[in-house]
């Protein structure tokens, strides 16, 4: 069988009865912190990387969401690092 309760047991959510454990959240980052995003096709003098907004992660290509402040835009990036 292959179904998960949607209904709280307890006061502890179905993620818990199924594997015993609290979620670990200890690696999730703000929404709307400054990040870092790499430029790949630059001249050698020129900027390496360009400061943008961590929106999320994009599950399709497993991605990052980044807003541009300058452009007002919302991007799916790659080479992203959040400090």
């Amino acid at each position: 069988m292959n179904k998960i309760s949607i209904y709280s047991i307890k006061g502890i959510i179905s993620l818990e009865t199924v594997f015993n454990t609290k979620p670990d959240l200890s690696n999730i980052c703000e929404w709307s912190k400054k990040c870092w995003i790499r430029i790949e096709y630059n001249n050698k003098l020129g900027k390496k990387v360009q400061t943008g907004h961590w929106i999320g992660l994009d599950d399709k290509s497993k991605g990052h969401y980044v807003y541009w402040p300058d452009k007002w835009t919302v991007f799916v990036e790659h080479g992203c690092h959040i400090p």
